[in-house]
């Protein structure tokens, strides 16, 4: 940010903008900058409460928010979910004008689990540099010598490096003496990760003492003037997923804004900081209350008369009657036993209901009296719950011709996944971390994973959801992470199913198969009915067996999935046709920038134009 440029900076609102309730700040995390421990001001004796209500209280005035230099972020809340309507659905008011642009990246997220924290999957909203970013950016700070604050210029300042091999420092300058490091955070290092934009500056002297910095086309926050109403708007038809992928989101809840740019040495202007002065919903449109329908463990107990034996765990787990080969409610079906033989009530597979709160690690003979538990030591309702504890074996699954760990789903209306609770068990975690039988303990490079399968309604696999029960995959042992206790698993890309399989993996294997013993939890499935047809064509990317790439794409773009000949129509989000072709690949450099579906027959995908 130019030095000067508060005193000269006018934040234009527009009467639409004003009328939404400004959103709540509920974590604010900089990096480093010229402008960080000012805006919000920060005082010695300021607690991260404080600074988060300094943070609010700047953006209910209309003032500055600085985000530091690349990486630092801020995390806000809608008082409302905010709906995915025509048009434009948020507008984000920083400091840029013409010359001077610092582009933040937008993500966005919706409560899926319900629990009121920004805890859900992210999407980024795929801005007109998307193609030329950098995925997966990683930054460190490292704290100054407490002596440098009180230095007025400094050149060495603030040293960081990053995970592409690179190094050097932030400056410091006599127009902002003050510590630039922020001042609640107690750490001696600040890593931060993100999409990195390309540069978007321009030395115009040759000698690093004057740059402009030009505005990208669209989709970030500080990047166009605030007059700019159009350019400060987002569109969340521009959301992809981790993959880069186009997504259909119905609503969102939760914003988050980085800096995108990593330039701290910029001559008078010092470090590309996004700042923020205002995050606003543009429309009034709200969403639907979702027909979620959760299974209810407690009440399906007490309806169907489930007794419990003295491991607390469902009497009929190791019944290998048909009668007991699955166990649901009328919507929900759960597989168990599918193989029909428990070996003399010594073995079994699938799911179970369990309110066992072992979680013992050292036990030396854990099967079987130890493999009821899950390490939360209950359901997600506490300690001493139910849950559903399911157990996945490789070679049944293999000599079946159905799944042994899977949920049907019984319902009336076809039903769209919404998602689950997940947690490891004792058994489990006992493999990972100590070695048990065939199994060792797990080292750098290893890995377990748990796999929800998407089965639509012809019967055909519509999509999957892998989730790390354990990874130990990072260099870093600092970044190895182990599921513990109940984890939210956002199943919403499976789009509609019929059922829902699940499979487990691990990096632990030997002659006869994985090492590592498959047993997991699961509690709160959630599934919605599907919506009725509308007229414009529906989107279902898993299940439509059409798509196109690149995506988002600017010149040609190439789609799979059709029949030779086929008609394609390219339709934008009003349902209006606007371009007709029967090649697979054809050029969209003509179509404006935004978020378009296509159809060929029944099959139908989304793209995004840059």
């Amino acid at each position: 940010m130019k030095h000067t440029l508060l005193s000269l900076c006018c934040i234009v609102l527009s009467a639409l903008c004003l009328a939404q309730p400004q959103a709540k700040v509920i974590e604010y995390c900089p990096a480093p900058g010229q402008f960080i421990n000012t805006l919000p001001l920060c005082a010695d004796t300021d607690t991260y409460a404080d600074i988060l209500a300094k943070a609010q209280s700047n953006l209910e005035r209309g003032s500055m928010i600085s985000l530091g230099a690349f990486g630092g972020y801020i995390v806000a809340q809608f008082d409302r979910p905010v709906a995915n309507a025509e048009g434009y659905d948020l507008i984000i008011l920083g400091n840029a004008f013409a010359t001077s642009a610092e582009p933040g990246i937008v993500m966005v997220s919706r409560d899926a689990n319900h629990n009121g924290i920004a805890d859900d999957r992210w999407y980024e909203i795929a801005g007109s540099e998307y193609a030329n970013s950098t995925l997966n950016y990683e930054i460190t700070y490292y704290r100054p010598d407490a002596n440098n604050d009180t230095v007025k210029e400094l050149e060495h300042y603030i040293r960081w490096t990053d995970n592409q091999g690179n190094d050097g420092w932030l400056s410091k300058n006599a127009t902002h003496p003050q510590g630039y490091y922020p001042a609640w955070i107690s750490a001696d290092s600040i890593t931060l990760r993100g999409t990195l934009l390309p540069t978007n500056s321009t030395d115009k002297n040759g000698d690093g003492s004057y740059f402009e910095l030009r505005p990208y086309a669209w989709g970030y926050a500080d990047n166009q003037p605030n007059s700019n109403e159009s350019g400060c708007s987002i569109d969340l038809d521009w959301a992809v997923d981790a993959d880069g992928n186009a997504v259909t989101l119905e609503a969102i809840d939760f914003i988050r804004i980085h800096t995108a740019v990593n330039a701290v040495d910029l001559g008078q202007i010092g470090e590309a900081s996004t700042e923020v002065s205002a995050i606003r919903a543009l429309h009034n449109e709200t969403i639907a209350q979702s027909d979620e329908i959760i299974f209810d463990l407690n009440s399906f107990i007490k309806d169907h008369a489930i007794a419990f034996n003295a491991q607390d765990v469902w009497d009929k787990t190791l019944n290998d009657s048909t009668q007991y080969q699955s166990f649901g409610n009328g919507t929900f079906s759960f597989a168990h036993l599918r193989s029909g033989n428990s070996w003399d009530g010594t073995s079994w597979e699938g799911f179970t209901i369990s309110r066992s709160t072992d979680t013992l690690l050292s036990h030396e003979s854990f099967y079987p009296d130890h493999q009821w538990g899950i390490m939360a030591g209950g359901g997600v309702d506490g300690i001493g719950t139910p849950f559903i504890l399911g157990y996945y074996l490789e070679y049944t699954e293999s000599m079946l011709d159905r799944h042994i760990c899977e949920i049907e789903f019984t319902h009336a209306h076809d039903v769209e996944a919404v998602g689950c609770y997940v947690c490891n068990s004792p058994y489990t975690t006992r493999c990972i971390t100590q070695g048990f039988g065939y199994a060792r303990k797990f080292a750098h490079g290893d890995y377990c994973t748990l796999t929800a399968h998407g089965i639509n309604a012809d019967g055909e696999e519509c999509g999957t959801v892998v989730y790390y029960m354990a990874d130990y995959r990072s260099a870093d042992p600092t970044q190895w992470t182990l599921n513990t206790d109940w984890t939210w698993l956002d199943l919403t890309s499976l789009g509609a199913v019929r059922s829902i399989y699940f499979t487990m993996e691990t990096s632990d294997i030997g002659d006869w198969g994985s090492n590592t013993t498959f047993y997991f939890g699961l509690d709160h499935i959630t599934i919605r009915p599907v919506k009725e047809e509308t007229s414009l064509p529906q989107l279902s990317t898993h299940n439509s067996q059409l798509s196109a790439y690149p995506n988002p794409c600017r010149d040609n773009l190439h789609i799979q999935g059709i029949e030779e000949g086929a008609d394609i129509h390219i339709y934008n989000l009003q349902g209006m046709l606007i371009h007709h072709s029967t090649s697979p690949t054809l050029s969209v450099a003509h179509l404006t920038p935004g978020a378009y579906i296509i159809r060929s027959s029944s099959k139908t995908t989304k793209f995004i134009k840059q």
